[in-house]
Order: structure tokens, then sequence, then C-alpha cells
């Protein structure tokens, strides 16, 4: 009865099942929201995108068009917002509206809408592309068993 009992007080105080920090089997991949890139929890600006790109040849040309177009909808977009500021000003101090100034902001900013809409597309298809060849979620890491010393004293750890 003795050593029944002191055998359950050892293996009562003495094992520990402690596991692992495991590793995100997402780590390294690169996502796109909210018009931003991310990897692992971290906002890329585009030239960082670009340089992570650049072991992928398809991702690193999608991602330099998607670049262009996010320049050129910045572009079309503060002169179109200029103008209508410009045509729609001279309201406020009495003179007549300008509609010419007006359509022409408009316009400019309806470009740079349908810029924005092709970056977002192009920054979509670079994290589909760039993921594409990410080794995650097959990656086959044999669990071990082990019995030793471990920081609360002996016991087991399972390591995977």
């Amino acid at each position: 009865m003795k050593k029944i009992l002191l055998l359950m007080l050892a293996l009562g105080l003495g094992i520990s099942l402690q596991a692992q920090h495991s590793t995100n089997p997402y780590e390294g991949m690169l996502s796109f929201g909210s018009g931003q890139f991310f990897q692992n929890g971290k906002r890329l600006k585009m030239s960082e995108v670009i340089q992570l790109t650049k072991v992928n040849e398809e991702a690193n040309h999608l991602a330099r068009k998607a670049r262009t177009n996010q320049i050129m909808s910045s572009v079309m977009a503060y002169p179109g917002s200029f103008a209508i500021g410009w045509g729609l000003g001279g309201a406020l101090a009495g003179a007549p509206i300008e509609w010419g100034w007006v359509g022409a902001g408009a316009g400019l900013i309806g470009a740079g809408i349908l810029f924005q809409s092709a970056y977002s597309k192009n920054a979509q298809l670079v994290t589909e592309v760039y993921n594409a060849n990410m080794p995650y979620a097959s990656n086959y890491r044999p669990l071990q068993l082990a019995f030793g010393v471990q920081r609360n004293g002996l016991g087991l750890s399972l390591n995977f």
C-alpha cells in the first residue's frame, strides 16, 4: 500500500505535460485587406511587398502592376478633388459654379476609382500567386515524447 501511495505521489508531483510553442502553419503567408498588405500581423509597405515577391516572378510582376495602379489612382483622384473644390469654391464667395471644373474633377475621380479597383484586384492576385507556392499545412512534424527534467521537476515532454 505504501509503495502505491509513494508511486502515486511521485507521479502526481513529478509529471508535468508541457506543450511546445506551436508554429503558425500560415507563418510567412502574405495577406491583403483594407487596401494594405500584411505578413505575420505586420503591415507591409508596397516596396517591401515588391522586395518580398522577388522570389516569384509572376507575383512580382503583379505587385509592380498593383503599385502602378495605386499611383495612377492617386494621380487622378487628387487633382480631381481639387478641380471639384475649385469649381464649387466660387459659389462660397458668391460667384457662379463653374461646371466645367466640376465635370473635369468628377471625370478624374471616376478614373481614379477605376485604377483603385484594378489595384485591389491585382493586390489580391499577388497574395494568391505568392501563397500558392508556400508550404503550409502539409508540413509533417513527428511527435516526440521525452521523459526528463522539466521546469517543474521530472516530467514528460511532448515535442511537436
